[in-house]
């Protein structure tokens, strides 16, 4: 598939299975009504990732767009290369073209003024990654920490420390992508990648984004805890190897600056 060269300044990336074509409607127009609101500013555009089992919903959904003649048209997709929510957004992320990549989930609704409020942040700062508080449908704030050392505490506490669903993320550091191998969590793994292989410049900003929906986070909480459990023994096993590896190291090293007779490196060329 040819990939949309078009450059823009961010896209909005969301990925969609099961939902009615009514919701997704006043999703796309929410979008798209804030993309236009931000305009003068900054060039948005929304892509919605449709698997391709819903190829029949993604062409209907694009016949209605049309008929809104909105300003500002969302680009709606179909993964043609994969299954699942994880794949979708690869195939987003590959087939587009923009400086960042926000991310909000189909049953959830954009904040007004995050598009604009979350690119300046990103470009003033330099960010890697910016995100930020939540709101669900009574008007509870949902908060997230702010400080690296408060995600480590987060995510000692088997929590997921960043809220995906608020997300704007630098398309230069997504080398890593989301893992197409796992049905849950995938947003946790990637946080995981990037947060243990590189010094990100992160940042939240402590009032809501998105107004966050429910009732799929309590559907799928308990496949959500086994799997962070896997993921949790799987990240562990691999750092207490590199701790070990990293740490033996050290004593030969120390009896080099101990002998101080070059005999470790004439060791080291003999092998």
């Amino acid at each position: 598939m040819v990939k949309y060269k078009k450059r823009y300044d961010a896209i909005i990336l969301s990925s969609t299975f099961d939902e009615g074509i009514e919701t997704l409607v006043k999703f796309i127009k929410n979008n798209c009504l804030c993309s236009e609101k931000v305009s003068e500013s900054y060039f948005v555009k929304p892509v919605i990732v449709f698997e391709n089992s819903e190829s029949l919903k993604a062409r209907k959904i694009q016949l209605l767009i049309e008929e809104l003649e909105l300003n500002i048209q969302p680009l709606v997709l179909i993964n043609s290369e994969g299954k699942g929510f994880s794949s979708c957004l690869n195939f987003g992320i590959s087939n587009t073209n923009s400086k960042f990549i926000m991310r909000i989930d189909t049953d959830d609704e954009l904040n007004e003024q995050r598009l604009k409020e979350q690119l300046d942040e990103m470009i003033s700062n330099n960010l890697d990654l910016c995100s930020g508080y939540m709101i669900d449908k009574n008007d509870n704030l949902l908060k997230y920490p702010s400080k690296k050392y408060e995600i480590a505490l987060y995510c000692s506490l088997g929590t997921n420390p960043i809220a995906h669903p608020t997300t704007c993320i630098r398309r230069g550091i997504l080398n890593i992508k989301y893992n197409e191998e796992l049905e849950r969590c995938e947003d946790f793994e990637l946080w995981l990648n990037l947060f243990l292989t590189r010094d990100m410049k992160f940042k939240c900003l402590k009032y809501p984004l998105t107004r966050y929906s429910l009732n799929n986070s309590f559907k799928k909480d308990i496949e959500n805890a086994k799997m962070q459990i896997r993921l949790r023994l799987k990240y562990s096993l691999k750092l207490i190897i590199a701790f070990v590896v990293l740490f033996l190291g050290i004593i030969p090293n120390l009896l080099r600056l101990i002998i101080k007779k070059n005999l470790l490196l004439r060791f080291r060329r003999k092998i």
